[in-house]
């Protein structure tokens, strides 16, 4: 099955996400300690960290149907499939 954005019939055969500038409240700390030689703060695998509001609801969903109607920082790109060509094509998302 391909992804459905904005619930159009489009056929999406992947998504990729690009984090935009951090908003209030995400954190993209790593703090590595020395002498532990362990990692003490990992902020960095929490995906709430880059992505926002839509953009990570669509991403813990899995994208079945991604919602791009709200205004968000994060840029989505699309990777197109065409069934009469069976060829890929990159697309902003917003452009569908």
């Amino acid at each position: 099955g391909c992804i459905q954005v904005d619930s159009k019939p489009d056929s999406i055969a992947a998504m990729v996400l690009y984090a935009g500038p951090v908003e209030g409240g995400q954190s993209r700390v790593w703090w590595w300690d020395e002498a532990s030689t362990t990692v003490t703060v990992d902020d960095k695998q929490n995906p709430a960290n880059y992505l926002e509001g839509d953009a990570q609801a669509g991403y813990a969903a899995g994208f079945n149907n991604f919602d791009l109607t709200a205004t968000i920082t994060d840029y989505a790109y699309c990777v197109g499939y065409d069934n009469t060509t069976f060829q890929l094509s990159a697309i902003k998302c917003a452009d569908l």
